[in-house]
């Protein structure tokens, strides 16, 4: 069963709080189309050495939208939530969009980080032949509409489609996820999370294809943050039979980190940590000891 849920304010809004055991604090930043719930394999196996800190993220579950989806935006969210806790430092789990929030936090806020565990969540790639979902999911009024008629079953199908373990999304968690979807607003509030990051992407690669020479238009001369190392130490974890973002997607990403340890988790999909609880657990321990 998941565990219940308190709520923190932070400024004029809510953010729902799942938390288990003591000891140094782990951050724990779930993806779509699921909750903080998909936490609790992890939180189990672990709340004996950690405190293990799940919060939705803005816009789902019990948490209020953020002003903005941008991966930084919700990374300031994210340290105004340490410092509402009184935490100076944690090491951050994400997975999937968490991840996205959590290499935001490993650029904009690494001296509040110990270090970075990433799971399945790509750094400055996308593979949008496979992601084509991604693309999907900006279209105007058809994915409201789709999930409208069919949000639970649809969200359902979405998860099933993307592990290849059997069964191992509990009921109590997939009734969670389902029930998030009920209503407009909160579709809305997580497609603006796909939509924000594909159109950023799309922005970005189209400047990169943009001769430098071209007055105002050009790349900038000083790194932007999409050129910046991540200097934390990093662990990236990836299910190794994803099918929306394949493994070739950890390739070269020792271009982008410092200090970098991949590991592969062979025949393990999307959702890893509900697929490979035991494994992920082990890796986490090992790294934030």
């Amino acid at each position: 069963m998941p565990r219940e849920m308190t709520v923190v304010e932070i400024g004029d809004r809510e953010i729902g709080l799942r938390r288990a055991g003591s000891g140094p604090a782990l951050l724990c930043l779930h993806g779509f189309p699921q909750t903080s719930a998909c936490w609790e394999p992890l939180a189990s196996r672990l709340e004996d050495r950690f405190t293990v800190l799940m919060p939705d993220l803005p816009g789902f579950g019990a948490s209020d939208p953020a002003a903005s989806a941008d991966a930084r935006a919700v990374a300031d969210t994210m340290a105004a939530l340490l410092d509402a806790l009184e935490l100076d430092r944690v090491t951050v789990v994400g997975h999937d969009f968490g991840g996205a929030i959590a290499w935001s936090l490993g650029l904009a806020h690494p001296d509040r980080l110990d270090g970075l565990v990433v799971v399945n969540s790509p750094l400055r790639r996308l593979d949008l032949r496979h992601g084509w979902h991604m693309l999907a999911l900006n279209l105007p009024v058809v994915p409201e509409l789709a999930f409208s008629l069919a949000g639970g079953p649809l969200v359902e199908a979405m998860i099933r489609r993307c592990t290849t373990v059997p069964d191992a999304i509990p009921e109590e968690a997939m009734q969670e996820y389902r029930s998030a979807f009920r209503t407009i607003e909160a579709q809305r509030n997580a497609f603006a999370y796909y939509r924000t990051v594909t159109r950023a992407y799309l922005r970005h690669a189209a400047r990169r294809s943009i001769p430098s020479f071209v007055p105002f238009i050009g790349r900038p001369s000083a790194p932007s943050r999409e050129q910046r190392k991540v200097e934390v130490p990093t662990m990236v974890v990836w299910g190794a039979a994803d099918p929306v973002l394949p493994v070739h997607l950890t390739d070269d990403l020792d271009r982008h980190i410092s200090d970098l340890r991949l590991e592969l988790l062979d025949g393990i999909g999307h959702f890893v940590p509900e697929e490979a609880p035991d494994a992920l657990a082990s890796l986490v321990a090992d790294f934030a000891r």
